[in-house]
């Protein structure tokens, strides 16, 4: 155990003899150089190498300054490049350029002052010539030097004018030509304008003329559609003309017609004091009490109207070549409404059949209600109930 602690000393001892080998090293190799000595040198040398640490984290911090304003190192080095001197620059070199530039700014300043000094003058003398000249005191030099420029250019002409007129006026012959010519071209001009004046009014109607040359051929077209239509619809009309005499015509539509026609009198109209009846090719109208003749002035409004509109819908309803509709304006103005209401029955009978598309038009509100009730039954696709407003 004595042997083993011997042993550690001993490592002990070696490692610090060669701690103080190398501190002796660094002194120097002065042997003389105590430890208290070496341990001061050591710590000179630690306040250096801090000293020099500091200043090195100066340099880095200006140099990241110069960085965030532009001037990296690498911009650095090309601008003392770009100076015109021999190597490396020297600070009193780079110090002695600052100089120099600064007083080159220097003078450029100075003379950008006398120069606004001078146009300052200039430059108050056209804005005190602005208003002659109708210009307000915001136009630029440029506007005004513009407008006198104009100004003394139109002078130079009246001057040149008024030369030559004095040229002139010095001769009495000159003077008499140079009325004369002055005389001639006045009429002349006037000529002239009276010549635009009549072109331009013969232009105007020209136009006008074409224009309503369009809208009368326009209406020629429109119209003559018209008149072929209408020829076409007298074709049978004439043919049934040069067939039929008139009244011949009239017996054989009412003879084809008649027990249509009495169907629908009888249906429409209430009470049923009347019978239609056909006679001799004519249709007579028959009292049902009596049964004697009546005409119609015996009739009262409503049953007269009863029998207007059987000789309609009569012809309408054996109408096989023409339009399957059925127009209506008002028809029953001066019906009783008992006879309304046959009426109405009669209507939805033909629609319930669905031979004619019904357009029935009323401005009776009363009436209105009526037939929205006995037509409602055939359903939004079927029936429509359309409000119309007279516009003024």
């Amino acid at each position: 155990m004595q042997g083993a602690g011997a042993t550690h000393e001993i490592a002990v001892v070696e490692r610090q003899l060669t701690t103080l080998r190398q501190l002796v090293e660094f002194l120097g190799g002065d042997d003389t150089s105590t430890v208290l000595s070496a341990l001061n040198a050591v710590g000179e040398s630690a306040q250096q190498a801090d000293s020099e640490i500091l200043q090195l984290a100066a340099r880095e911090s200006d140099l990241r300054a110069l960085e965030s304003s532009g001037l990296s190192a690498s911009g650095l080095t090309s601008l003392l490049q770009s100076i015109p001197i021999d190597g490396e620059p020297s600070i009193g070199k780079l110090q002695s350029l600052q100089a120099d530039a600064a007083t080159a700014i220097e003078q450029e300043r100075v003379a950008l002052d006398q120069a606004k000094t001078a146009i300052d003058g200039p430059r108050a003398q056209l804005a005190v010539l602005a208003p002659r000249y109708g210009l307000g005191s915001e136009a630029s030099a440029d506007e005004i030097l513009d407008k006198i420029r104009s100004v003394l250019a139109q002078e130079e002409a009246c001057v040149q004018a008024a030369q030559v007129l004095t040229g002139l006026t010095h001769d009495p012959g000159n003077t008499q030509r140079l009325a004369l010519q002055l005389k001639g071209a006045a009429e002349a001009l006037a000529n002239l304008s009276s010549a635009l004046h009549r072109e331009t009014q013969a232009g105007s109607e020209t136009q006008a003329a074409t224009e309503q040359l369009a809208h009368l051929d326009a209406a020629l077209k429109e119209h003559q559609a018209k008149i072929d239509r209408l020829g076409i619809a007298l074709k049978p009309i004439r043919a049934c003309s040069e067939r039929f005499e008139s009244h011949e015509l009239v017996r054989k539509v009412i003879a084809e017609n008649a027990a249509e026609i009495a169907r629908v009198f009888n249906a429409i109209h209430a009470p049923n004091d009347f019978t239609i009846q056909l006679k001799d090719a004519s249709l007579q109208i028959i009292r049902n009490n009596s049964q004697k003749p009546a005409s119609v002035a015996e009739m009262s409004s409503g049953q007269r109207a009863a029998y207007a509109l059987s000789l309609y819908l009569a012809m309408n309803t054996r109408l096989s070549g023409g339009p399957p509709v059925l127009l209506l304006d008002d028809p029953i103005t001066h019906v009783d409404d008992l006879n309304v209401l046959s009426f109405l029955d009669h209507l939805r009978d033909l629609a319930m059949r669905g031979k004619r598309q019904i357009f029935f038009a009323t401005a009776n509100e009363k009436l209105v209600g009526l037939f929205r009730q006995k037509f409602r039954f055939l359903g939004d696709e079927d029936f429509r109930d359309i409000q119309l407003n007279r516009s003024s």
